[in-house]
């Protein structure tokens, strides 16, 4: 994709963002919010240094956000 990064709900061009889902997730439900608290669901794999994946963990889990930031306050 030429000048642009496709994000997991997003799609990021040069001069603009287009919404790949509708804004009640992507604003609302998806978003990490100041002091908030989303349920999610979490991959943890362990990797050799040669790149082989060699243990998967998948399992529920809460992402607690302490500050919302844009990318240029990060």
């Amino acid at each position: 994709m030429h000048n642009c990064l496709l994000g997991k709900f997003y799609l990021y061009q040069v001069d603009r963002r287009t919404d790949m889902l509708p804004k009640l997730l992507t604003e609302g439900l998806c978003s990490l919010r100041d002091d908030g608290d989303r349920l999610s669901f979490s991959c943890i794999w362990e990797i050799s240094p040669n790149g082989e994946i060699l243990k998967t963990e998948f399992f529920k889990s809460i992402i607690r956000s302490r500050k919302a930031m844009t990318y240029e306050m990060a």
